[in-house]
């Protein structure tokens, strides 16, 4: 999934530019 890709490129980078909230909150809408 692109997101899925995106979100962990982010996740694992130094400094997460979204959090699990926002992750999950973007997922559900």
């Amino acid at each position: 999934e692109l997101i899925g890709s995106l979100y962990n490129e982010l996740r694992t980078s130094d400094e997460p530019i979204v959090s699990n909230k926002d992750y999950v909150a973007l997922l559900s809408s």
